[in-house]
């Protein structure tokens, strides 16, 4: 009998009818193989996180899993749902993390166990001469694992925007310089137990602070012109940003195995530009 067959038998066998309804997730046999994450994703939940002495609210894109050993059919996927539900009430944080992933392996008595969370951040800018505020946003995930020793691993990731324009536009033309938006994801593993309360702010100007110029979500006329000149005086090919940021991120001492990832979205080419640097 192939080990195909041996598993179509296994999962195929008849259980016995009792009182109670059957719990075919808790089948015991040598199904092969472990697995090492197992669980639920594309779960949708509001979030609430502290930021500037300001609570900002948020909605949660999670993945949340466990491993699984081979003599176990399955998990129980209604117990994800059930913890997290019971944790709307907390601010996000790592702590936060860390009591759900260990609630999640203790009751679903598991080896590891991980989350991931992804989400709109919002952030403040400042138009260059009319100094209006400027609602920003990116894109933040945070991930936590516990392993079977009890120990936690942390990782981190931010992306957000800015405009590139091409220096070698600038230099070949007889006026003007073809420019875009780039697109820059900084990440890496936490080092330490604690992280900055202002890290994606710290992440955040490092991106931006190394393009041609931030994006702005309002602009006046002399705004308008004075980020267009600043781009023209900033030209930066897509590995020049990714070695610029690269330069900055490796002072960042909370920060392990960090990886940058830029990616221009060109005006005229029908393809992106990208650049990715692993520190």
């Amino acid at each position: 009998m192939t080990k195909k067959q041996i598993l179509l038998e296994h999962f195929n066998q008849t259980i016995e009818e009792t009182n109670h309804l059957p719990d075919i997730q808790k089948q015991q046999e040598n199904f092969l193989y472990p697995i090492s994450h197992v669980g639920i994703k594309n779960f949708k939940m509001p979030i609430t996180l502290y930021e500037n002495g300001e609570n900002q609210h948020s909605i949660a894109d999670i993945q949340l899993t466990v491993s699984l050993n081979q003599y176990e059919r399955g998990t129980h996927m209604s117990r994800f749902v059930e913890i997290l539900q019971d944790s709307l009430q907390h601010t996000v944080s790592f702590n936060h993390l860390k009591e759900i992933v260990t609630k999640v392996k203790q009751r679903l008595q598991a080896d590891t166990a991980s989350i991931k969370m992804t989400f709109p951040w919002y952030f403040y800018g400042v138009s260059p001469i009319s100094q209006n505020d400027n609602l920003q946003y990116g894109e933040v995930s945070i991930e936590s694992t516990i392993d079977s020793k009890e120990k936690m691993m942390n990782f981190v990731s931010l992306t957000c925007f800015a405009t590139t324009l091409c220096p070698c536009s600038k230099e070949i033309s007889k006026y003007g310089a073809h420019n875009q938006r780039g697109k820059i994801t900084i990440s890496g593993n936490i080092s330490t137990e604690s992280i900055p309360s202002d890290w994606k702010l710290q992440l955040k100007d490092i991106a931006i602070n190394n393009a041609s110029a931030p994006i702005h979500s309002l602009l006046k006329r002399q705004d308008e012109k004075y980020v267009t000149e600043q781009a023209y005086e900033n030209p930066r090919f897509v590995e020049d940003l990714a070695r610029l940021i690269a330069v900055d991120l490796a002072d960042v001492k909370w920060l392990d195995h960090k990886q940058v990832i830029c990616e221009n979205e060109e005006s005229i080419h029908a393809h992106n530009a990208i650049a990715q640097i692993h520190l």
